[in-house]
């Protein structure tokens, strides 16, 4: 389920034009897919290569858009991570 103030997160990001397309992707991949690794993100929207996700999430965390909320193993290497999240 996604909530009221994620979507209108999403609307203000949408109509200002201050997030790029590809940070848009990855916002839109955790709207859907939250809790989600950057190997899993990567996984998820079809690249083989981290350093096109990683990037960009790092942006929406430096904008407060996404938040850190701890570390887990990752399923797509099976290593400890940093699990990524909107901000509500």
């Amino acid at each position: 389920m996604i909530r009221d103030t994620s979507l209108y997160a999403y609307e203000d990001i949408k109509s200002d034009g201050s997030v790029g397309k590809k940070q848009k992707e990855v916002y839109d991949y955790l709207l859907t897919h939250s809790d989600k690794t950057d190997q899993e993100i990567c996984r998820g929207l079809g690249y083989t290569d981290r350093n096109i996700v990683s990037p960009r999430r790092n942006e929406l965390f430096k904008k407060g858009i996404i938040i850190n909320v701890g570390k887990r193993l990752c399923t797509v290497r099976n290593r400890l991570a940093i699990v990524w999240r909107i901000k509500k």
